[in-house]
């Protein structure tokens, strides 16, 4: 599990790098503002495990990364899948 700054991802997404970015937040935050299209809201995710089942680094936030640093956790220790985490989430992006 590792995290990933806002000026890397800002990086990432000019470079349009390959990944898969994905908002963990519940529907209602995805639609007053959002990075991706992507929104497996936190408590589908296990359900829908299989929507990030590719060769992609994946890359998920929240509002402000603590949601998001615990699920990388457990997807990483349920599923052994990486996946990063965006430090600070969509508030330090938006900033």
């Amino acid at each position: 599990m590792k995290s990933i700054t806002v000026k890397t991802l800002k990086e990432k997404i000019k470079n349009k790098e390959n990944i898969q970015l994905i908002d963990i937040r519940e529907k209602y935050e995805h639609e007053n503002g959002k990075i991706c299209e992507l929104n497996i809201p936190m408590d589908e995710m296990i359900e829908r495990i299989e929507e990030i089942k590719n060769k992609k680094e994946k890359i998920i936030y929240c509002k402000s990364g603590k949601r998001s640093k615990s699920l990388a956790f457990i997807i990483k220790q349920k599923f052994n899948l990486e996946v990063s985490y965006l430090e600070g989430g969509y508030e330090d992006y938006i900033k």
